[in-house]
């Protein structure tokens, strides 16, 4: 077993089919992990048919109301804290990340590892943005030490909070410490954090591609099929193909 333990959190809400393709991968994710020496799981939290797909995959679950989303958040950190967690990810339901861009790029103590690229899939699977994000933080995808979290009781969102949970968490994390958070960005390619866009989301694609999209191109798969699994790839086939033929919603 190795000394050092990442624990994914993640709130979930709908979007059952993708959801479902994301967390298989993010079990894939974690495996990979493991086997380089790094424990690895997930804590995910929500009160709908995602906890059921969790569970079966070995991740733990919190059954938490879908709103507000900073409680949500929170009782996904503080679950992962109480497990022993050194480090601590926010993810997405729609996300996927390249595992050895966080095997190789743990923080120090009272450091954040962060990533300003990042790519993002519409959400019919027809094209692909790659983004760079200027912002403090970057992504909204971040390693951070464990203990960076304690003054706030592991819960470092605003409870209330519907939106821009990672804004909320950097602002308190800053007050509660009395300076800025000192970000190392770790950046390895544009495919190293996959966000794969619905129809229906707090940050559409269109929104999220204007404001930080420096390339676009279509989406096949072979763009991910050299970075990622062949079976999440083929999971990814079979989940645009239905989404075009109008068996899932996208």
């Amino acid at each position: 077993m190795s000394s050092r333990s990442l624990w994914f959190v993640i709130p979930a809400f709908g979007r059952f089919e993708l959801t479902g393709v994301c967390l298989r991968q993010l079990r894939r994710t974690c495996d990979a992990l493991v086997a380089a020496g790094v424990f690895a799981s997930a804590v995910v939290a929500g009160d709908d048919g995602n906890l059921v797909t969790a569970a079966a995959l070995g991740f733990e679950v919190v059954e938490q109301a879908n709103m507000p989303l900073g409680r949500k958040w929170n009782d996904a950190f503080a679950r992962a804290a109480g497990l022993g967690a050194d480090y601590v990810v926010p993810f997405g339901t729609d996300n996927a990340v390249d595992w050895r861009v966080l095997a190789e790029g743990l923080p120090a103590a009272g450091e954040v590892s962060a990533f300003r690229r990042s790519s993002i899939v519409s959400p019919d699977g027809s094209r692909i943005v790659e983004l760079r994000i200027s912002y403090e933080g970057g992504s909204g995808v971040r390693v951070f030490p464990t203990g960076l979290l304690e003054p706030l009781r592991f819960r470092p969102v605003a409870e209330s909070r519907t939106r821009a949970c990672d804004g909320s968490a950097r602002k308190r994390l800053q007050v509660a410490w009395g300076r800025r958070l000192r970000w190392v960005y770790r950046d390895q390619h544009p495919l190293q954090i996959l966000n794969f866009k619905s129809a229906v989301q707090l940050n559409p694609f269109g929104g999220v591609a204007s404001a930080y999209g420096v390339a676009e191109r279509p989406f096949a798969l072979d763009v991910v099929a050299g970075m990622f699994p062949a079976v999440f790839v083929d999971e990814l086939d079979a989940y645009y193909a239905a989404a075009q033929a109008g068996l899932v919603a996208a």
